[in-house]
């Protein structure tokens, strides 16, 4: 047996009070040649919801699974999800904004024994009680989810890459509120494009971040869609080589707030782009820090 630490740190600030409420604990799990650890969470009566990936090397699969903890960290139930295809995602587990009892969870499953892949989206309840299930297919092999987000008409989107390893294109899909695909589209630059960070936009549409690599370079990529998944606008930066996920963010002026951060060797480099509604640069500036975080480098220009 080997033990396996699963630390936990939530941060909860009320909006009554400007004193800052700290939960902590370091729980041990106990799990046979196996690492862990702790995508998302959140807090619900006595305890939390938690998307945890758990990775059992030497061929033993990677996979998420959810956990409902007690409020000292005790499992009360633990549900396994699919395959991650060595891919952790960034953030694909979100919490209702209809009912704030009922969340969501978007992933990978096996679908077939020819290894075809599809993406999964479940919705459950606080207690573990799924409320419906639905699989959006490719016809890639792999299709990876990497980050969702509810859409204002009570729907979801999910973003990732549809194809892996050695090719893939940017992907998006948006349902409906009870998981019905509208569309399923993809966005390819280079040889391969992933999305890693989407928001909505004013206009109602998306912005979509990530990567575009090739087998020498990768660079930022940023895709602006109409809400039916049509390209306005699609912008590569090329000052990045990979090392974080850049991330594409809408200003309340209608402009978008682009970051990333490259570590070569000690030093690390910010990279901050402020791009205007149509994908065009009003500036950019890279700073450097060694050992440690240069703030600056991420002010949110207006």
């Amino acid at each position: 047996m080997k033990n396996v630490i699963l630390i936990i740190f939530l941060f909860f600030l009320s909006s009554f009070s400007f004193a800052q409420e700290i939960h902590y604990f370091n729980k041990p799990i106990i799990n046979t040649n196996s690492f862990n650890y702790c995508l998302s969470g959140f807090e619900v009566d006595d305890g939390f919801i938690v998307l945890n990936y758990n990775h059992i090397p030497n061929g033993g699969g990677i996979y998420l699974n959810l956990l409902r903890l007690d409020e000292v960290g005790d499992i009360q139930w633990e549900k396994k999800l699919g395959d991650v295809a060595f891919l952790p995602p960034v953030n694909t587990m979100i919490q209702s904004k209809q009912n704030t009892k009922h969340y969501l969870v978007s992933y990978l499953e096996e679908i077939d024994t020819s290894e075809h892949y599809a993406i999964s989206l479940l919705k459950f309840k606080e207690d573990g009680e799924v409320l419906w299930k639905k699989s959006y297919i490719s016809t890639e092999i792999i299709v990876l989810s990497s980050r969702l987000i509810q859409t204002n008409d009570g729907g979801y989107l999910i973003v990732g890459r549809d194809g892996y390893p050695s090719t893939g294109s940017m992907l998006a899909i948006k349902v409906d509120s009870i998981g019905n695909q509208e569309w399923f589209h993809t966005y390819p630059m280079h040889s391969v494009s992933h999305a890693y960070f989407t928001s909505q936009t004013l206009d109602g549409g998306y912005i979509l971040s990530g990567r575009a690599s090739t087998s020498t370079n990768a660079d930022i990529y940023v895709v602006k869609i109409t809400k039916d998944g049509d390209i306005q606008w699609q912008k590569t930066i090329d000052v990045y080589n990979g090392d974080s996920s850049p991330q594409a963010v809408p200003l309340s002026n209608g402009n978008f707030l682009v970051t990333a951060t490259t570590n070569i060797g000690w030093e690390t480099e910010h990279y901050t782009a402020i791009l205007d509604a149509d994908g065009e640069f009003i500036r950019e500036r890279a700073n450097h820090s060694l050992f440690a975080y240069d703030s600056n480098a991420f002010a949110a220009y207006g």
